[in-house]
């Protein structure tokens, strides 16, 4: 008996080794589950977090561009406007200008009546001198 008690005893011996490695090994692959478990939760945390910066960076181009867009219209508007006073600038250059050769023409006028008028004194007082 003493015999067949100690191969008992080196079966469970043999299987306490087997469990404490099953048990050894199941918390291992435990632990690699729950590690991974981790790491893809850490994934998805990083990959909504950088989500969030490429939103937030976006927005923030697109604030940009919309400010410049306006810019740009406002400058358009401002140029429309100059352009505009520049256009009755040159008008009332033109004017000036068709003004001027007016008077121009009007002063050669006088010029000439003048002229016209000290040939006739002149020949009033060669007249009356003679």
């Amino acid at each position: 008996m003493s015999r067949r008690l100690e191969e008992k005893e080196r079966f469970i011996e043999g299987f306490g080794r087997e469990f404490a490695t099953l048990k050894t090994s199941y918390k291992s692959l435990l632990k690699n589950a729950l590690d991974r478990a981790e790491a893809v939760e850490a994934k998805e945390k990083l990959a909504l977090e950088v989500s969030k910066l490429n939103a937030n960076k976006l927005r923030a181009t697109q604030e940009k561009l919309q400010k410049a867009v306006d810019e740009e219209v406002t400058y358009k508007g401002r140029y429309a406007a100059v352009d505009g006073i520049l256009e009755e600038k040159n008008e009332e250059i033109s004017r000036l200008k068709n003004e001027l050769i007016s008077v121009k023409g009007d002063n050669n006028e006088l010029y000439r009546r003048n002229a016209e008028a000290k040939d006739v004194m002149e020949k009033a007082e060669a007249d009356f001198a003679t």
